[in-house]
């Protein structure tokens, strides 16, 4: 979910449910307004009332909701993603989230910079193990990492080292090593691109 204030107004959005919608004013830390989800976002069943305290800090919320303006409260908190984005990317980035694909390794940084070669096996094991269902058991050493999974991604052949038996997980990963990694990763998981794009 993200949450926008615009002086006294409040608009925003949890697109991995039912491409929900918040909007709202906001008087002492505390929200009243309003959610709303597809298909039809009209109350009874699509849409009801939300009041949110906000966390000063304005890293979280705890508040309740319910269906329309008259059914029981239920209770509502969450903590602020730690996922640092561009506006453009958040929804996708967010349902992403929301299905389990964005891993440890991307939070806390911003997503707007260079990835680095180990974050980009952190994501390629990440949706490897969802799609497969299957944790890669199989480990790869290199002398200048132990990250896990660098070692998972060059178990299951998607990447390679730089030589010497060295990985340089720090390194920027140029577009042509990312190409490379997800035309493998597909093939990895029965997906080859050349029969995919047939």
């Amino acid at each position: 979910m993200s949450l926008v204030q615009d002086g006294y107004k409040v608009t925003g959005a949890y697109p991995a449910w039912d491409n929900g919608r918040i909007e709202g004013v906001v008087e002492d830390y505390i929200l009243y307004g309003w959610w709303s989800e597809a298909p039809s976002y009209a109350p009874h069943n699509d849409a009801g009332q939300i009041v949110f305290a906000l966390h000063e800090d304005g890293n979280g919320f705890t508040g309740w909701w319910r269906y329309g303006n008259s059914g029981y409260w239920d209770i509502w908190s969450g903590n602020r993603s730690q996922i640092i984005t561009s506006a453009w990317a958040f929804t996708e980035v967010e349902i992403a989230d929301a299905h389990g694909l964005v891993p440890d390794a991307l939070r806390d940084v911003d997503l707007a910079i260079a990835m680095t070669r180990a974050e980009f096996c952190s994501l390629a094991v990440t949706l490897y193990e969802k799609v497969t269902g299957t944790e890669i058991t199989g480990r790869v050493k290199f002398t200048d990492t132990s990250d896990a999974n660098v070692e998972k991604a060059a178990y299951i052949g998607v990447v390679n080292g730089v030589g010497d038996n060295r990985f340089d997980p720090d390194g920027s990963l140029t577009r042509e090593q990312a190409a490379t990694i997800l035309a493998r990763l597909a093939e990895s998981v029965d997906k080859p691109l050349d029969v995919m794009m047939k």
